[in-house]
């Protein structure tokens, strides 16, 4: 009985030590994988490190680096070019569109002076020399508006007929105060409808029904347009004093 209870004994230690024996096998595992894992970290710290310290150490890193840094330049240049060739198109439309106008206002003008030429030759084939035959007689006329260009035309044709001719832009650089004394001053005012301020016409209309001097309109600014005017009112004046 007592060898069998012996043996019982060292049955269940065997058993133990063998567990004990597992045990141990399995944590010295353990230890070793700690380890592994452990020195892994270490050197990926010190590729961390050693990247810190020196840019780019890979040549596929290196490679990539390069290759994104060159698509930002040609992104950066297309967007350049994208916004220069965006201001050329702008400019082109402004000198397209200013050509435009400048086409549009020479077609106009064109247009004025053709009108102007016909309306002179009418004038000259209705009374040929009636032009160079009417005097004025020493009347003074006050043309308001009208363009900077034909000024000198009108006053020297005024001039030659025995006339004075005093002008006044409408107030783009004369002062519309001198408009009561240049309306004082005059036997007859003459303005063309398509150039002239509304303000210069209701000054020089209230000053002309006070001093009862006659205010004639003209259909558009031309120098024809104001001979006839000027010739019908001086005709006018003739009939009316005998």
């Amino acid at each position: 009985t007592s060898n069998r209870l012996d043996l019982a004994r060292l049955r269940r230690l065997e058993e133990e030590l063998a567990e004990r024996d597992e045990t141990i096998g399995k944590q010295q595992s353990r230890l070793h994988q700690n380890a592994l894992e452990l020195r892994r970290r270490q050197d990926r710290i010190e590729e961390l490190e050693t990247a810190e310290r020196v840019p780019a150490p890979e040549l596929g890193r290196s490679v990539d680096i390069r290759d994104r840094l060159d698509l930002v330049r040609r992104l950066e240049a297309a967007e350049a070019r994208c916004l220069r060739l965006e201001a050329e198109r702008d400019r082109a439309r402004t000198e397209l569109r200013d050509g435009q106008l400048g086409l549009a206002a020479a077609a106009l003008r064109e247009a004025e002076l053709l009108r102007e030429l016909e309306e002179l030759s009418g004038l000259l084939a209705d009374t040929p020399d009636e032009a160079d035959r009417v005097s004025f007689d020493g009347a003074t006329f006050l043309y308001v508006g009208g363009r900077p260009s034909q000024v000198e035309q009108l006053r020297d044709l005024v001039q030659k007929r025995d006339g004075l001719l005093l002008t006044h832009d409408g107030g783009v650089e004369n002062s519309s105060g001198l408009l009561p004394g240049l309306v004082a001053r005059a036997d007859a005012v003459f303005f063309p409808v398509d150039c002239v301020s509304h303000g210069a016409v209701l000054i020089a209309k209230r000053h002309c029904r006070e001093l009862e001097t006659p205010l004639i309109p003209l259909r558009h600014a031309s120098v024809t347009c104001f001979v006839k005017a000027a010739i019908a009112h001086r005709k006018a004046v003739k009939v009316s004093t005998g």
